[in-house]
């Protein structure tokens, strides 16, 4: 007894202590709790405007994001900060955007300086994310706040094969 309530113990402890911390490090299972006490939790929105599935996206928190694609009600979840998908190409998580892809996720929604999940797939020269946003249908040609496209950065970067892969 004396065991078990010590593993208790050491388990709450380390337990997150909102949604949006479990977003970032936590368990499906965490979330799970959260989820479960509150179905809508799982569409709120931190100070900074971003959702839990975003946030998921952004620090790579695979098992957590996978949780959420299945849960919230808008998998797009577009604010300042931008999308899910778009916090995982930023940071060049490729499963999670496929899975956000695949889970039916816009790659032409803008975020504030009008930018795509393309425009940072190309800023951040990832080509095999790039090649997975046009297979999913993202435009090329879709200039952000400054007038510029994903296929304008491409040109920037003079890299033939992510030049190749825009211009399909």
């Amino acid at each position: 007894m004396k065991y078990l309530l010590l593993i208790l113990t050491l388990n709450f402890s380390f337990a997150q202590t909102d949604v949006f911390d479990c977003a970032r490090t936590g368990t499906a299972e965490e979330m799970d709790v959260f989820f479960t006490s509150n179905p809508k939790i799982v569409d709120s929105l931190n100070k900074r405007g971003s959702s839990p599935l975003t946030l998921a996206a952004y620090y790579n928190n695979i098992e957590v994001a996978n949780y959420l694609i299945d849960k919230v009600d808008n998998i797009n979840g577009n604010s300042d900060d931008g999308t899910p998908l778009m916090a995982a190409v930023v940071k060049g998580h490729v499963e999670i955007a496929k899975a956000l892809i695949e889970a039916g996720a816009d790659p032409n929604l803008t975020d504030a300086n009008g930018a795509t999940a393309l425009h940072y797939a190309v800023m951040f020269n990832n080509q095999e994310l790039a090649s997975l946003l046009m297979n999913a249908n993202a435009s090329a040609y879709m200039k952000n706040n400054v007038g510029q496209s994903p296929l304008d950065f491409a040109k920037m970067h003079n890299d033939k094969t992510l030049n190749t892969i825009l211009n399909k």
